[in-house]
């Protein structure tokens, strides 16, 4: 009989938990860790150190590695997550707006690649409320050569390429002059 490992992980605000097969719990928390990287380096006081600190949003922090949002058409939230302060007025825009907030990660946070998980979450509290499956949207932004999919299942990421950064930036123009 196999014994099971359970886990708890605490960064501030953020928690983890997990309780079963010791490849799986370890696997989940690299999930975990990976998705919230940022965040987690942004919590930590000192390269090296594991004591959290909370993070000012009024104070400027030049060594999170963060942008600011010059464009204005970004929200981000406490834990670094990225949502678009409008939406495309035209119905079927969803893939549009995936590929705006992939931009917005790229400008702001230096980040070349999402989870999938996060991106549909982004797009939902973006006003994307009725999204059915990311992975058809992205896949039209893919055949256009603006992302590379990768992993899979709740591993799915997705990476903005040279051609998707260029073409998120025509669709910041568009939003900044529907906002």
């Amino acid at each position: 009989m196999s014994e099971g490992l359970r886990l708890k992980l605490g960064y501030d605000s953020l928690t983890f938990e997990a309780d079963g097969n010791p490849d799986a719990v370890f696997k989940a928390r690299d999930h975990w860790l990976e998705s919230n990287k940022t965040l987690i380096a942004q919590l930590t006081q000192k390269k090296g150190s594991s004591k959290p600190v909370k993070h000012d949003e009024n104070q400027s922090d030049s060594s999170s590695g963060d942008r600011e949002d010059e464009s204005g058409l970004f929200r981000k939230d406490d834990k670094g997550n990225l949502s678009l302060k409008g939406i495309f007025p035209e119905d079927g825009r969803v893939a549009d707006a995936a590929l705006l907030l992939l931009y917005g990660y790229k400008q702001i946070q230096e980040a070349d690649e999402i989870f999938a998980v996060r991106l549909k979450s982004n797009l939902k509290d973006s006003g994307y409320t009725t999204l059915g499956r990311l992975d058809r949207e992205m896949a039209k932004l893919k055949n256009q050569g603006f992302v590379n999919p990768f992993g899979e299942k709740r591993s799915r990421k997705y990476r903005i390429t040279g051609q998707g950064i260029r073409r998120g930036k025509e669709l910041a123009e568009e939003m900044a002059k529907v906002l």
